[in-house]
This record gives C-alpha cells, sequence and structure tokens, in this order.
C-alpha cells in the first residue's frame, strides 16, 4: 500500500502556531473527512529538540492510535517529507480549554471537577503505560463538541518510572522540562523525577480552573521558580473544604508525601484510585465518566450549519492567517538527514488504510472502465471501416 502524502490533504485553516510549526485544520481527499494536521519544520527539531523527543512523541502517539482513549487525542496517520513531519490528529472543534477558562475567567467547582476528573483518567492510562507526560497545561487540554476533553501534545513525555527533569536540546545544553507555572518543586531542583510530577501539574490545573489563575506567579523566572519550590502555598476563601483539602494534597512539595502518590514508592508512582475516593469527588460516577454518559457542564458554540468544520473557538490571529505550509529557511545538516531517513515514521490508521484501499479500488476501477471504454470505440471504429469495405464490394467501381 503506498504512502500518504501533502497531495492527499488540502489545507483549510490554520488553527495554531508555535516554534516548531503549525497545525492546520484540513480535509482528506480519500474520504472528505476534516482531521487536524501538526506540521512541525524539521529545522525547528534540529534546533530546539532531539531526535529522541520526536522518536518517543511518535511511539506514543502510534500506542494510542490503535487503543483509543476517550480523554487522549487520537493519530491518524503520519509522513514526513524532504523538511516537515506531518501527524494527521482528530479535529477537535472546541479549541483549548485555556481559551474558554480565559472567557469564563475562571470555572465554577462542578465545571472543574468534571475536567480534572478526565485529565485524570487520561494520565492514570498514561501512567499505567509507563508514560509520564510532563506537560500538563490549559494549552494541552482540548475541548471536545460535546464538552468533553482530550490531552493533547507528548512532545515532552517521557517513557519510563522516572525521568530526568531535563532533557538535552539538540545543541547539546540542559533544558528543564514542561512549562514554568506548572513544574513541580522536584522539577526546579533537577532531580530523578517520577509520575508525581503529573499529579503536581494536575493540582495547578485544577486550581488555575477555580481561580484563573495559577498558584504561584512572578514575571521572572528565576524568581517565578524560587516561589513554587520555597513559598507556601494559599488557598482561597471561598474554596471548599473538599476542594482545598484536594488541591493542598496535590502541591505538596515533597513528592513522596504528595496526595495520589503511592506511599513508600522509591519512583513516586501516581496513584489515582486513592485520589477517586477523595470527597472532592465524592458524587462523581467515574465508570460513567469514562463511558462518556455524563453530560458535559460545558458545550462550546459551534456552527450548527456544520459543527465538524467550525474553527470559531481557535484564536483569529491565526484562522484569519492564509493556511500555507512555511518555506524550507536553511537546508538540514546531513546528520540530521541521516536521523530523519532511519526514523519509521509512516503510519495509518485503521480507518485511513480503509480509505486507502478503497481510494485504490475506485482508482483501479476507473482505469479499467476508462481502458473498456477505449476498446469499445476501438472496436465501433473497426465495425464502421469494415461496413464501408463491404458498401464499396457492394457497389461496382464507376468508370470514367
Amino acid at each position: 500500500m503506498r504512502t500518504l502524502s501533502m497531495d492527499d490533504f488540502v489545507l483549510l485553516r490554520l488553527v495554531g502556531k508555535g516554534g516548531y510549526g503549525k497545525v492546520f485544520q484540513v480535509r482528506c481527499h480519500l474520504n472528505h473527512q476534516i482531521y487536524a494536521m501538526k506540521v512541525v519544520d524539521k529545522a525547528s527539531i534540529e534546533r530546539y529538540r532531539s531526535m529522541e523527543n520526536i522518536a518517543i512523541e511518535l511511539s506514543i502517539l502510534r500506542q494510542h492510535a490503535e487503543a483509543r482513549h476517550p480523554f487522549i487525542l487520537g493519530l491518524e496517520c503520519a509522513f514526513q517529507s524532504a523538511s516537515k513531519l506531518h501527524f494527521v490528529m482528530e479535529y477537535v472543534p472546541g479549541g483549548m480549554l485555556f481559551a474558554h477558562l480565559r472567557a469564563h475567567e475562571m470555572f465554577s467547582e462542578k465545571m472543574a471537577r468534571f475536567y480534572a476528573a478526565e485529565v485524570m483518567l487520561a494520565l492514570e492510562h498514561l501512567h499505567a503505560q509507563s508514560i509520564i507526560y510532563r506537560d500538563l497545561k490549559p494549552e494541552n487540554v482540548l475541548i471536545c463538541a460535546d464538552g468533553n476533553a482530550k490531552l493533547c501534545d507528548f512532545g515532552l513525555a517521557a517513557v519510563g518510572l522516572t525521568a530526568s527533569a531535563t532533557h538535552t536540546s539538540a545543541s547539546g545544553r540542559p533544558v528543564l522540562v514542561g512549562t514554568t507555572e506548572y513544574m513541580a518543586p522536584e522539577v526546579l531542583r533537577r532531580m530523578l523525577c517520577g509520575q508525581a510530577v503529573d499529579v503536581w501539574s494536575l493540582g495547578v490545573l485544577l486550581y488555575e480552573m477555580m481561580t484563573g489563575e495559577a498558584p504561584w506567579w512572578h514575571k521572572e523566572q528565576k524568581e517565578l521558580q524560587r516561589k513554587i519550590v520555597h513559598t507556601k502555598l494559599r488557598l482561597p476563601s471561598w474554596f471548599t473544604n473538599e476542594a482545598k483539602g484536594l488541591i493542598k494534597g496535590l502541591l505538596t512539595k515533597d513528592p513522596a508525601q504528595r496526595l495520589g502518590v503511592r506511599e513508600e514508592s522509591p519512583t513516586c508512582q501516581s496513584d489515582f484510585a486513592s485520589l477517586k475516593t477523595h470527597p472532592f469527588f465524592r458524587n462523581l460516577n467515574w465508570k460513567l465518566l469514562m463511558l462518556g454518559k455524563l453530560e458535559a457542564p460545558f458545550v462550546p458554540t459551534l456552527n450548527a450549519a456544520d459543527p465538524t468544520s467550525d474553527v470559531s473557538n481557535f484564536d483569529t490571529k491565526y484562522t484569519l492567517e492564509a493556511p500555507v505550509l512555511s518555506p524550507l529557511r536553511k537546508p538540514l545538516s546531513v546528520e540530521m538527514n541521516e536521523q530523519f531517513e532511519a526514523l519509521t515514521l509512516e503510519y495509518s490508521s485503521p480507518e485511513i488504510r480503509t480509505s486507502l484501499r478503497h481510494s485504490i479500488r475506485d482508482s483501479l476501477h476507473s482505469l479499467r472502465s476508462s481502458r473498456l471504454s477505449c476498446d469499445s470505440d476501438s472496436s465501433r471504429g473497426s465495425d464502421r471501416d469494415s461496413a464501408a469495405s463491404e458498401s464499396l464490394l457492394r457497389f461496382p467501381a464507376v468508370r470514367m
């Protein structure tokens, strides 16, 4: 079966952009479905990230593409061109949780509980596969058309029960992993980290959803890091006792004592079973939530005529920009080219593979029909020539 390429897709809208590349809303020619395509410039990987990060991200995406989780964004296909990597994923029209949080200023406890619970189930699933997410923040949680959440972007994830607090960039410089406001103290101390870092980030996310701001903040990064490591957590007076107890436990600075971390675990593995029984989640039916049978407390506004392709929940500074691929700024090094050639990137989901088979079948059928038509026309031409010859035989030539 042939490899997919950009020829199989049409760019519709730009919905996101960063140092790594762009995210487009696209339509697949094979099945006419709408998807999101993350296009990563290979040159940006050479500047900011290592090939190990890319290989891990691809491995995680492929692993979860076959066995889908309701709260993790699914990969549909992946391929590469001379200058770019292309990851085609589910299109989630509700946009980022971050945008909705800014629009609401803060969520009600009911709304925050719902999204914290869905994120918890996604993290629990990842941790069961020995994957530490390491980049939980509102920008990496997407809202579906029905109001449910999906965790996305595995560019900083690590495989294993522990991971370094830093990763080595392509330039060889050690860089702290994650976004500072959501980093656990052990990350900022550059200690060996476990799944407890995701539990901490869950606490930061819950606090932010209920207040509209992070628990610690400073415009200077060094001072912000100092505050996260050393400054005592302050909780608003309007928090319920259940919310206070949960957030205080999640944001315990010692990972070994953190709520939601397995007791006496040398690698600080998570224990989401204990979190599920916390009074904050007392009235939540976890089984129904996992099955998608609980009504979301919020449903994004979408174009009723075509909700699957709506882009109104994405920033207009992107959606009003022309959807074009970035030009190649400079050639890749020989070493990087060799590494990309060795990267097994190509992947297609069962749905895409089925569409591709149907496309190939339809193309062959069309080609066969075309050939039969040509043969038929040729046959009719031969018949007319034969008829003309027979008429000449029937009528003797006229002598002049």
